[in-house]
C-alpha cells in the first residue's frame, strides 16, 4: 500500500490555530504602525508646503501664504478662516490687494499649489492661526506651530510641526493630546 503525501486534518487545524494566534498579536501592532506613518506622512507634506512657500517668497521677493481651506480642490478654492487644516490647504502669492493678509483672492492673486485632505488625520494649529505667511526675505511674519493627530491616536503618534520665525521647520513626535 502506498502512503499518500499531504497534511492530515489535525496538522492543518494546528497550523491554522498558530496562524490565527500570530495574526491576533500582529494586527494591533500593525494598526498602530499605520496610524503613526499616516501622521508622519501628513506632517511631512505640511512641512513641504511650508518650505515651498518660503522658497517661493524668497525667489519672487513677494509674500507667499499657506492657508487652511475647506475646499482646496474647488475650481476657486478659498481660505477657511479657521485653525482646522484637516480638509487641506492652499499656497498662493499673497500680494495683499484683497486687503487682508493670508486671504486668497482668486481674481488678483496667483494660486501656486493645492493640497487636499488625506483623511484619518486632524491637522490644527497650536495658536489658532488660519494661515502662515512668508515675506520676501523668507521669514515668517505670520506663523504658528501645528499638531498632526491620527484618528485613534495612542502613545507618541501625534506629530508636532514647529515653524521658527526664520521660516524653517521641523517635525517631532509627541504624546497624543
Amino acid at each position: 500500500m502506498k502512503k499518500r503525501a499531504g497534511f492530515t486534518i489535525i496538522e492543518l487545524m494546528v497550523t491554522l490555530i498558530i496562524a490565527a494566534i500570530g495574526l491576533t498579536i500582529a494586527i494591533p501592532g500593525f494598526a498602530n504602525f499605520l496610524r503613526s506613518q499616516r501622521a508622519t506622512s501628513n506632517a511631512n507634506e505640511l512641512l513641504v508646503s511650508l518650505t515651498f512657500a518660503r522658497s517661493e517668497a524668497l525667489k519672487r521677493g513677494d509674500p507667499v501664504a499657506v492657508c487652511a481651506s475647506d475646499n482646496p480642490q474647488a475650481a476657486t478654492p478659498a481660505c477657511s478662516g479657521n485653525n482646522s487644516w484637516t480638509n487641506g490647504w492652499i499656497t498662493f502669492v499673497d500680494d495683499d490687494t484683497a486687503g487682508t493678509d493670508g486671504d486668497y483672492d482668486s481674481a488678483t492673486e496667483t494660486l501656486l499649489r493645492v493640497h487636499p485632505a488625506s483623511g484619518s488625520v486632524s491637522v490644527t494649529t497650536d495658536g489658532g492661526a488660519d494661515y502662515v505667511r512668508f515675506i520676501g526675505d523668507g521669514t515668517a511674519d505670520a506663523r504658528d506651530d501645528f499638531k498632526v493627530k491620527p484618528d485613534g491616536c495612542t502613545q507618541n503618534q501625534q506629530r508636532h510641526v514647529n515653524l521658527t520665525p526664520t521660516g524653517r521647520g521641523e517635525v517631532d513626535s509627541e504624546a497624543c493630546s
